[in-house]
């Protein structure tokens, strides 16, 4: 076991398990909200952030951040059930590439982000970033559709 999963792991289940409670305060018809403007429905926010963890997850292996991931399967973001599906696949796939790192393997390989280069346990503290942004954006969401997100969402996030 590698350090990253016995320091870090603990704290990624829970930050990603915060989609999880945001999931389960929407309807179907919650994921075709958008708040105007130019502004992504929420169906194309949660697909958003599914290609990015799919984005970080491919970094593992190739060693390269490719920020123009995208998928074409709109089967993933059909509706709230096939979203919890996808992510939950995102998450073992995540998880099973950090875990099959050794501790030199996080610490010495770079991935190459295009302008910088990090190593590999950074770029794992950076996608918990990228979720957190996700989680800010999806709150303006669903306080503009007054719904209340359970668990520890407010307590986290607002």
């Amino acid at each position: 076991m590698n350090a990253f999963v016995r320091e870090h792991f603990d704290i990624m289940k829970q930050t990603l398990a915060l989609r999880g409670f945001l999931l389960d305060a929407l309807t179907d018809a919650d994921l075709d909200f958008s708040p105007g403007g130019n502004a992504l429905t929420l169906r194309d926010l949660c697909k958003q952030i599914g290609e990015t963890q799919q984005a970080y997850i491919d970094s593992y292996t190739t060693l390269r951040h490719d920020y123009g991931y995208t998928t074409d399967d709109e089967s993933v973001v059909a509706d709230v059930a096939a979203i919890k599906a996808w992510y939950g696949e995102l998450d073992r796939a995540l998880m099973a590439a950090i875990e099959r790192k050794t501790d030199a393997d996080l610490n010495q390989n770079m991935v190459d982000r295009v302008t910088f280069k990090i190593p590999l346990a950074v770029q794992a503290h950076l996608f918990r970033e990228a979720l957190f942004i996700f989680y800010g954006a999806a709150n303006v969401y669903v306080a503009a559709m007054n719904k209340q997100v359970g668990g520890y969402w407010h307590q986290w996030i607002g």
